[in-house]
């Protein structure tokens, strides 16, 4: 009796252990899959092609939200936004990033008078050490497929620029030149 006892505790461990693998599988196939569609990020370089930080992106009900943590600033405000190329070429200023992210053809800028592009956000500030850390809400683009995904046939970057953007003056808000660079990448860092 004692026999039939541990050897059917026995089974009862390994099914049970079983099933806890095949779980855990299952789990980790969706939380890759998931990370992929859902998650994207970006390790930001200076003009000296240094890194200086991350941008990690997560697709949420109310847009994209981007959390920034970069060093290497100048104090002050300074403009933030999608650019149109996955591309960044410290050798050529950042270029390479194209313009910025527009796949519904908008003006720039909150304060124009029509609706702004995606690629468009607010002014975030560094602090008095250069470092800027920052949460925003993009509601004009996507992780997913779609027409405002950022991961078109040639992918996106984030870039932030020298001065804080005017929210008006077409077609980049006079943002000065462009400081820091990164590719949109899918999944999260690793």
């Amino acid at each position: 009796m004692k026999k039939t006892t541990f050897g059917t505790a026995a089974g009862l461990a390994l099914a049970a252990a079983g099933l806890s693998f095949a779980y855990a599988a299952q789990a980790a196939e969706k939380t890759t899959t998931d990370d992929m569609a859902s998650y994207a990020h970006a390790s930001l370089m200076g003009l000296d092609g240094k890194p200086l930080g991350t941008a990690t992106f997560q697709q949420t009900a109310d847009g994209v939200m981007i959390m920034l943590d970069v060093n290497g600033l100048t104090p002050g405000a300074h403009a933030v936004h999608i650019h149109e190329t996955g591309k960044c070429d410290a050798s050529m200023k950042f270029t390479t990033a194209g313009g910025h992210f527009n796949p519904m053809m908008k003006t720039h800028g909150k304060d124009s008078e029509m609706p702004m592009h995606a690629g468009d956000m607010d002014n975030q500030t560094a602090d008095a050490s250069g470092h800027l850390k920052a949460m925003i809400t993009n509601k004009g683009i996507s992780l997913a497929d779609g027409q405002t995904t950022v991961f078109d046939s040639d992918g996106s970057a984030i870039v932030i620029h020298a001065k804080p953007d005017d929210y008006k003056t077409q077609p980049t808000g006079d943002a000065g030149d462009r400081v820091v660079c990164g590719v949109i990448e899918r999944g999260r860092a690793k």
